[in-house]
């Protein structure tokens, strides 16, 4: 397998990751102003994103096992462009690959962590905000 230099392979991910940021973009403005319209929007390509990854992984290294796949298709589509596309692509491979309770105990963790850590920050950023306000 040949080898590419680090900042060559960073650079191919990051190109892969804007490109992926750019179609959630566009979806997620298709998609309509207002919550619902968001949470559908992300809730579409979060569900893409994912089944899109099982297809990157199983035909990617099929092919690769075959030395029929560039050696850069993996850290370009599933960390680059999915990535970057999906917000838990990534999340949902790793939860069914620990399986069983485990998958389960790390779904339920890692939500209840996401939530936590950003009702915790908006409220720590609306009392920055308010003080802020307040000083002036």
């Amino acid at each position: 397998m040949r080898t590419q230099h680090p900042l060559f392979v960073a650079a191919a991910v990051g190109l892969g990751g804007a490109a992926g940021a750019l179609f959630r973009y566009v979806i997620m403005e298709s998609s309509g102003n207002g919550l619902g319209a968001a949470a559908t929007g992300l809730l579409i390509i979060n569900v893409l994103g994912s089944a899109l990854l099982a297809v990157v992984l199983v035909v990617g290294e099929h092919r690769f096992q075959e030395h029929r796949c560039h050696h850069l298709w993996r850290p370009v589509l599933a960390t680059g462009v999915l990535g970057g596309f999906t917000s838990t692509s990534a999340f949902a491979v790793i939860s069914l690959e620990l399986g069983g309770m485990h998958g389960v105990l790390y779904a339920v963790t890692s939500v209840g962590l996401a939530l936590g850590a950003f009702s915790a920050m908006q409220h720590l950023t609306q009392a920055l905000v308010s003080d802020s306000r307040g000083q002036r």
